[in-house]
Formats: C-alpha cells, sequence, structure tokens
C-alpha cells in the first residue's frame, strides 16, 4: 500500500500475503512432473521418441500451469493489508479488486483455524461488521497476531467515536 494511499494519521500496521505454505504443493507438484517426464522419456521404447516426447511435454507442461502455475500466481496476487483505520484485502494481478473495511465498522473479530491452518501456523480472519456482512481473508499466517492487532484498532475506533445520549 502505496502512503497515498493512506489517509490522514493512518499508518501500515501489517501488510501480508497468505501464509507462504500454499505454495507447498504447487512445488512439490513441479518435482513430480519432472520425475514423471524423465521417467517417461527413459521407459519409452526409442521409436516412439519422435511422438511421444513431445505429447509427454506437451501434457507435462498443461499439468505444470494448472497444479503450479496457477496456485503460485493467485497466493502472488492476494494481499492483506491493515491499517491504522481500515482492512484491505486486494486481489488481482491485471484486474485488481480491493476491499476496504473500515475498523469503525467492525463489530466482531474472529478466526478459524483447520488442522492444516493450524500445522502452519495459520488461519482465516472474519471481520462482522455492524451491518451484518462477513468478510473472510484465508489463510493469513500468525493468525492469533493479526486478530489481536484488529480487536485492538477496532476498539480504539470506538473508543475515539462520540457517545450519543438517549433523550
Amino acid at each position: 500500500m502505496s502512503e497515498d494511499d493512506l489517509g490522514p494519521q493512518e499508518a501500515v500496521v501489517v501488510e501480508t500475503r497468505a501464509a507462504a505454505s500454499a505454495l507447498v504443493w504447487p512445488a512439490v507438484w513441479v518435482l513430480v512432473l519432472a520425475a514423471g517426464v524423465g521417467a517417461a522419456f527413459g521407459w519409452m521404447p526409442q521409436a516412439w521418441h519422435r511422438i511421444g516426447d513431445p505429447i509427454a511435454v506437451g501434457v507435462a507442461v498443461v499439468l505444470l500451469l494448472v497444479l503450479s502455475v496457477a496456485p503460485a500466481l493467485h497466493w502472488l496476487a492476494r494481499r492483506f493489508v491493515l491499517t491504522t483505520r481500515r482492512a484491505r484485502v486486494m486481489q488481482g494481478l491485471v484486474r485488481r479488486t480491493t476491499h476496504d473495511v473500515l475498523l469503525g465498522h467492525v463489530q466482531e473479530v474472529a478466526h478459524t483455524r483447520s488442522v492444516w491452518q493450524k500445522v502452519r501456523g495459520a488461519g482465516t480472519l472474519v471481520l462482522i461488521t455492524t451491518s451484518g456482512d462477513r468478510v473472510r481473508v484465508p489463510d493469513l499466517p500468525q493468525i492469533e497476531r493479526i486478530h489481536a492487532l484488529c480487536a485492538e484498532l477496532a476498539w480504539a475506533q470506538h473508543a475515539d467515536r462520540p457517545q450519543t445520549r438517549p433523550v
């Protein structure tokens, strides 16, 4: 997030992507596909190499795009920024979508963790606004820290708001 995007007296507290452990399976697929192509070249009869080699490489490239490149680009395209006044979720490399949640409108902050996320130290942040909307930010690293910061900043925004007296 650039300085131009920040309001007066607003500062970036946390800027992160999804947990990098999300890239483990794409990396494993790269190794499996490389081994598979090498095995196909080795086991293929010599007479088949002229047709079989391009087919094996073509299949591997398609699988590589689907199983490794697409998940890596999805990871790269998503960012979460927490400032002193808002939580921002940005998605997209070519066409960027930005969703801001003003912390003054956050009613509740929660997080969930699957077993796999717990092992990786990640989790899904859930911001519930005063209008009842739920904003979910999946796979954030250090989820307990981010949850605590969001709750503290939202509470500070509510404390700064002038209180109205009942009539």
